[in-house]
């Protein structure tokens, strides 16, 4: 009797862990494949069948090579046999096709199953989704990539200016200044070569000559002076020089005993350090841009984690909070039965007591506000659900390709990631039409509706309106978001789509929103529109192709 006790205790423990081993790959969040020697699949879980599009039945008794995508060596396949037909486990990645033939990529492990004598007679596959994180890598190799392009163009500038400034140095070393010197009343005392070349006089005709009637009569003409330092320019030439005056003083006494003047060409290298500063500034521009894309990619990518993380939790409360409103109305009915069944059976003083234990605990009370409490919660999970989806589309890294999305759809997930910024300041009315699909990058134009909503409760001073309008204008969409804020001065107007352009108090804005947001409309073939009048309001209309940007 104690062996057979022990015996079932052992069956019902090993059953127990069977159900927890079985219950642990059916839920498991990782793909399982289990198959015979020849690769024919005898069991798939059902995360499988959710990744690849296959259900349980039509997977059974395929070989997992309805999986190949085609993409991969077959010296990749055949050093996978031979790693597991020796009886080693086997880890890689491979680069796979659904049922529906979309591609995707996976971590693999494999690992032979043997019996008791080490003859394999199974291999198991654990799978791992890993699509996501490969078209991160790619878009961070493609943004890297990018980057050390830019890094690369701007060595070359620098090589160029580096060359520049050299060949500067040597034209300098070339050039002959004009140089003179004066007596304390401007008399000239010693000059170069080029100033008699130029005035065409000789040396005894320059000596003791006023040298500001010189350089005149050589055709200078003076443009600005401050008394040390003068612009000069060559009437005949239209050049332009730099005039400088330097004392010469005695060493004991500090006495003025002359002066040297000296005057170089500066047009040269005025449109030399224009140019670079144009160069500069455009750099500055392009390098700013690319980081607050950078910086866009990057919060995108911890919002979609943060956003998957409370899906998780969100969905057991969901699910427990339903559970729970079936306990509750399953109790509020044992409670009245059991009320009734005490009305007839007990005796006054029991039904004294249990009233008065009712009345105390509030029993009535919890049981008509349970199922608000609940329902309320239910609705607020819902909410929260919502909002953590909307912030997983709003967020995600932009894909290589262009899609078809409804703008609508768009801006009603731009509205709930941006509604913090507008609840308190503004009613917020929609207007939408029917639109057809749009083919665009959806990321990017949840940007520019980002930038325009946030923009549109900046600009509102107190409490406000914010419209959003959509419509559609022959083969156009459009897009309309107006405000009653303060208005854009009409003079601000033509540079508000400029880089670092703002009219927002310092440190409220860096001026490049809507710069973006005019740079992504037209990578769309598009316009972004804008009508403002002061202490009225501003629109800003999008407007876009529905066939969208070409390659």
């Amino acid at each position: 009797m104690p062996f057979n006790l022990k015996t079932t205790m052992l069956g019902r423990y090993i059953g127990r862990n069977r159900a927890l081993l079985s219950l642990a790959v059916e839920q498991s969040p990782t793909s399982i494949v289990i198959t015979d020697t020849d690769g024919i699949i005898e069991y798939v879980n059902p995360k499988f069948c959710q990744l690849t599009g296959y259900g349980y039945d039509e997977a059974l008794g395929q070989n997992a090579r309805i999986l190949k995508s085609g993409t991969m060596p077959d010296e990749f396949y055949a050093e996978l046999w031979r790693t597991i037909l020796s009886g080693n486990e086997w880890r890689g990645e491979f680069h796979n096709r659904k049922k529906d033939g979309e591609l995707f990529w996976e971590h693999t492990c494999i690992s032979p199953l043997t019996d008791r004598s080490g003859r394999i007679i199974h291999y198991l596959a654990v799978k791992e989704d890993i699509t996501s994180r490969k078209r991160a890598e790619e878009e961070l190799t493609a943004s890297r990539r990018e980057l050390e392009g830019k890094h690369a163009e701007l060595e070359v500038l620098f090589q160029w200016v580096k060359a520049a400034k050299q060949e500067w140095e040597h034209t300098l070393d070339c050039l002959r200044d004009l140089v003179i010197m004066v007596s304390p009343d401007g008399r000239i005392r010693r000059c170069n070569r080029l100033l008699r070349e130029l005035s065409h006089k000789s040396y005894h005709e320059i000596v003791d000559a006023d040298w500001q009637e010189i350089l005149m009569e050589a055709g200078f003409g003076f443009t600005d002076s401050n008394g040390t330092i003068s612009e000069l320019i060559h009437d005949k030439t239209q050049r332009l020089y730099n005039l400088n005056i330097y004392d010469i003083t005695a060493p004991d006494s500090g006495i003025v005993t002359g002066r040297v003047i000296s005057i170089n060409d500066t047009t040269d290298l005025r449109a030399m350090t224009e140019k670079l500063q144009k160069a500069y500034d455009e750099l500055q521009t392009t390098q700013l841009k690319i980081f607050q894309q950078e910086k866009l990619a990057s919060i995108g990518q911890l919002a979609a984690g943060v956003a998957h993380e409370i899906n998780n939790p969100m969905g057991f409360i969901s699910s427990n909070l339903t559970t729970l409103h079936k306990y509750s109305e399953r109790l509020r009915e044992f409670i009245t039965l059991l009320s009734a069944a005490l009305a007839h059976g007990a005796n006054d003083r029991d039904r004294a007591g249990v009233d008065e234990q009712r009345t105390r605990l509030k029993i009535d009370y919890i049981l008509e506000d349970s199922p608000q409490l609940i329902a309320e919660s239910q609705d607020g999970a819902q909410r929260v659900r919502k909002i953590v989806q909307d912030l997983k589309s709003f967020s995600r890294v932009d894909e290589a390709e262009q899609k078809c999305a409804n703008l609508n759809d768009c801006l009603d997930s731009t509205i709930n990631i941006v509604w913090n910024e507008i609840k308190y300041v503004a009613t917020l009315t929609k207007e939408y039409g029917d639109l057809p699909p749009v083919l665009c990058y959806p990321q990017q134009i949840n940007q520019v509706f980002m930038n325009l909503l946030v923009n549109a409760a900046h600009a509102i001073t107190g409490q406000g309106n914010i419209r959003v309008r959509t419509g559609q204008e022959g083969a156009v969409v459009c897009v309309a978001v107006s405000d009653t804020g303060c208005g854009i001065p009409a003079g601000n107007l033509k540079h508000i789509f400029e880089p670092f352009f703002t009219t927002k108090q310092v440190g409220k804005g860096t001026g490049l929103g809507l710069s973006i947001s005019y740079d992504i409309v037209k990578r769309h073939h598009g316009e972004i529109l804008v009508e403002s009048e002061l202490d009225t309001g501003s629109t800003f209309t999008v407007r876009i192709p529905a066939n969208g940007p070409e390659g």
